[in-house]
């Protein structure tokens, strides 16, 4: 087994747009991941994540952010609201980890370029379904 350091991704994705951000964070607690919410959220949007412990702060922000979460140890989307969900981010995580297991990993030098593969992936997807002459 390699011995490498870990390199945490923090990931959003805008429903309706489809719009993606990622970045490499150092650490993936609180301090780290709200005030990068603050950053790309707009304040009194609806933020829908899973029940990692960093997001519970989400609703003491002054941006005012409506925060559902999902528990996956009970569901993958909440039966009583379906827009609560992770699907769309958590299947951008598998367009870019699967675009670097080819590669047996890479370089850190090289994260931030793969980082770009799930959006180029989406966007591509998206361009070839509007062509398409039937559903």
């Amino acid at each position: 087994m390699l011995n490498r350091r870990q390199i945490w991704i923090f990931g959003l994705i805008e429903r309706g747009t489809d719009d993606v951000a990622m970045m490499e964070v150092p650490r993936r607690d609180a301090a780290t991941l709200l005030p990068l919410i603050q950053q790309h959220v707009e304040p009194g949007t609806l933020i829908v994540s899973d029940g990692w412990r960093a997001y519970g702060g989400i609703k003491n922000l002054q941006e005012d952010y409506d925060h559902k979460f999902v528990n996956h140890k009970v569901n993958f989307v909440d039966p009583t609201d379906p827009r609560v969900h992770t699907q769309s981010i958590e299947s951008t995580w598998r367009a870019l980890k699967t675009s670097l297991k080819q590669y047996y990993g890479i370089p850190h030098s090289s994260v931030q370029t793969y980082m770009y593969i799930p959006v180029y992936i989406q966007t591509k997807m998206e361009r070839q379904m509007s062509q398409r002459p039937f559903i």
